[in-house]
């Protein structure tokens, strides 16, 4: 096969439909038949715009897919959407261009949301919206490659990032109980508590950290009071926001300048809600994970009055917190790992967005492109991330990562034993920014990061399986016992006892492969 019969070999296979499994959007081969999507410039960083229209009162939300543009171009001057896309076979019909365009039933919901939202604002220019599921090409695999490599930047350059919570019709009355909470605070007991703790410096009433503190206090003096307890209950449907789940929510969230939070009819801005969102997250979690105060048996109760289990409740606390102490902690070249570590527990329809979600926030040394063609399947990429993230930090603490608890499991869904898993779920608990340690695995990171790695890959026979091909992590090492059962322990060495390093040889074969 000749250059330019390969060329155009790969071209057509890029261009193919996807199975739903690939991408897992809505079927909309009719619009695409009618709505025709000229190729991006990538070398020209473009994209594609959706200008929404006002309500007409067809039943329709109706918008204008715009041609590309320079992303250089239109900075600043376009808003990006924020949703969580929900099941592909869950769809509503949009008029895009005059076409009947399926989409996802919560993005149908969330342009609803949005639309409602700019007309009620006193400005009226027009709604210039960066949407995935229309303004990339979902059937062109090198398009939608690129551009989630570049989804980064389009978060970054927009105005504001509109982030719609819910899902569905919504009174909302947790969000407008959150921004009468806002109102209140500042109008009755913003000088109280800075009376109080004796704070008496202006920028201190503007300190996040100051509110959050406020609003702990106030919390735990209302608790007892039915009404109030009501409306903590309501805001229960916020924390629980599947939106807070979404892979790609990950970045989304750290990247955005400016961010506007949309639930049904109520919206408030990132920067009025953070504190109070702190401050709600953790009188939650306090009032749950301390039992021996008073309150945790109020809140108990107040709890069962709800829908869902303390357990649930508990576990959206802690996500919410956690993005948001991320948020604050990121300082734009974050570690790969640190970043997987925290998006660990997100969902994606395609498990591979694990990764590729988060890839724009970290090093671009890691050198990980993404690629959604169907050969590159989610063991590839684990295999390929594990391996770059050694050669980029040529450090083998990433190792700390696998899963000890469970082994052999590895070898059971066909990775190496040194590949870690990625959607297997960690803790969190107890991990900071540019610190390694997970106080959950025990591990002391300094032990085996003090000296280079000088690791080198190879692909050879699978010792068990000599019909599979796998990749090896080889590695030198000191010998340091050839019996690693009598000095482990079942808390601190969880899981090394099979893991022998034999002096001036690689890594024994359960370990490499």
């Amino acid at each position: 096969m000749n250059q330019e019969t390969r060329a155009s070999s790969n071209e057509a296979k890029a261009n193919e439909p996807p199975g739903l499994d690939i991408f897992c959007t809505p079927e909309n081969s009719d619009f695409l038949s009618k709505v025709h999507y000229e190729d991006l410039n990538n070398t020209e960083r473009e994209i594609r715009l959706l200008k929404i229209l006002p309500d007409s009162g067809s039943g329709f939300v109706e918008c204008e897919l715009l041609p590309s543009v320079k992303l250089a171009n239109v900075r600043k001057r376009y808003l990006a959407l924020s949703y969580c896309a929900g099941d592909p076979r869950n769809t509503n019909a949009i008029l895009v261009n005059g076409a009947k365009c399926n989409v996802f039933a919560n993005l149908h919901h969330a342009l609803m949301t949005v639309r409602y939202f700019w007309e009620s604002r006193p400005q009226k220019k027009d709604l210039l919206l960066w949407v995935d599921q229309i303004c990339i090409n979902q059937v062109n695999l090198a398009e939608r490659s690129h551009q989630v490599g570049f989804m980064k930047d389009i978060y970054q350059n927009a105005e504001e990032t509109l982030v719609c919570l819910s899902v569905n019709e919504t009174e909302g009355r947790g969000m407008q109980w959150l921004i009468q909470l806002e109102q209140y605070y500042i109008d009755h007991l913003l000088e109280k508590h800075l009376h109080e703790t004796r704070i008496s410096t202006e920028g201190s009433k503007d300190d996040s950290t100051f509110r959050s503190y406020g609003v702990i206090t106030y919390l735990r003096d209302m608790i007892n009071e039915n009404d109030f307890a009501d409306n903590w209950i309501e805001f229960f449907h916020v924390l629980k926001s599947p939106w807070w789940d979404r892979a790609w929510v990950f970045q989304e969230f750290i990247i955005s300048a400016r961010m506007t939070f949309l639930f049904g009819e109520h919206s408030i801005s990132y920067s009025k809600m953070v504190p109070f969102l702190l401050g709600i997250c953790t009188a939650t979690l306090e009032s749950i994970c301390e039992p021996h105060v008073r309150r945790h048996q109020v809140f108990t109760r107040l709890v069962e009055r709800s829908q869902y289990s303390t357990e649930e409740i508990e576990e959206a606390a802690n996500k919410v917190y956690n993005m948001i102490m991320t948020k604050d902690e990121w300082i734009h070249r974050s570690d790969l790992e640190y970043l997987l570590v925290h998006n660990s527990n997100s969902q994606a329809s395609d498990p591979r967005d694990k990764i590729y979600s988060v890839l724009g926030l970290a090093h671009p040394g890691y050198g990980i492109v993404p690629d959604y063609s169907p050969t590159n399947d989610l063991n590839k990429v684990l295999i390929e991330t594990t391996r770059q993230i050694i050669l980029h930090t040529d450090c083998l603490a990433v190792l700390i990562y696998l899963d000890h608890s469970a082994p052999h499991h590895n070898n059971a869904i066909g990775l190496p034993s040194w590949a870690v898993n990625w959607m297997v779920k960690i803790n969190t608990y107890g991990y900071k920014s540019g610190n390694s340690i997970l106080k959950s695995t025990g591990f002391m990171c300094h032990c085996i990061k003090d000296e280079t790695a000088d690791a080198s890959f190879s692909q050879l026979a699978h010792p068990e399986e000599p019909g599979r091909i796998t990749t090896a992590l080889e590695v030198w090492g000191v010998c340091l016992d050839y019996n690693m059962q009598k000095w482990s322990s079942e808390t601190i060495y969880k899981g090394l006892r099979d893991h022998t390093i034999i002096a001036e040889r690689t890594f024994s074969s359960e370990e490499m492969h």
